[in-house]
């Protein structure tokens, strides 16, 4: 397959050679959207915002409705096409809790509403739960958002690097986040932790 000058993958992907020798495409079933592009931790690991590339300093730190609605849009249009019958919407940053509770309501029924009856829409939201508070939890069980949390064992080994701006260990933050999120009324909106593991 020649390389077209000027052309990076996947532009260069010849999409009616794989078709004859057999491959078809999968249409996508999960979208993992960042709805806020900052953090209020600064984990010594992040890949985004302690590296090199600082290129985020530069874009907005929100979703706006707008391209939250062109968003919905695009998935439940992706969806219906395809006929699948169940997409999942995972809501990422950054931290997404910094983006609002409006914009992530609004996006939740928004793309619940473009995917229509026909397809279900799992919602999750992935947080460091530093945030994680009784309101957000209400309007969550609300909308049947499922919560993943960031949490990398206990005091010592999350402290090492999950910390606040400050350097101030975020461990007890999180942990209080996760006792009202396992609450009775809230227990079900539990979807697991997230670890990065420390190999020393």
């Amino acid at each position: 397959m020649g390389r077209a000058p000027g052309l990076e993958w996947p532009l260069t992907l010849d999409v009616r050679g794989l078709q004859a020798a057999g491959w078809s495409p999968v249409p996508f079933r999960e979208f993992v959207v960042k709805i806020h592009s900052r953090c209020d931790l600064a984990c010594d690991y992040c890949y985004m915002y302690e590296m090199a590339d600082q290129s985020w300093r530069d874009r907005p730190r929100r979703m706006s409705m707008e391209i939250a609605h062109h968003t919905a849009t695009r998935i439940g249009e992706h969806a219906r096409v395809h006929q699948n019958p169940s997409v999942t919407l995972i809501m990422h940053g950054g931290e997404p809790l910094l983006a609002g509770p409006e914009l992530i309501a609004e996006l939740v029924s928004a793309t619940r509403s473009m995917a229509g009856s026909g397809v279900a829409v799992n919602a999750k939201v992935q947080t460091n739960a530093v945030g994680l508070d009784d309101s957000y939890l209400r309007l969550f069980r609300e909308l049947g958002v499922q919560v993943g949390v960031s949490l990398d064992g206990g005091p010592e080994s999350h402290d090492r690097h999950r910390r606040f701006p400050s350097g101030r260990g975020s461990h007890g933050a999180v942990a209080a986040g996760l006792n009202r999120l396992t609450r009775p009324d809230f227990r079900h909106l539990f979807s697991g932790l997230l670890c990065t593991i420390d190999l020393q």
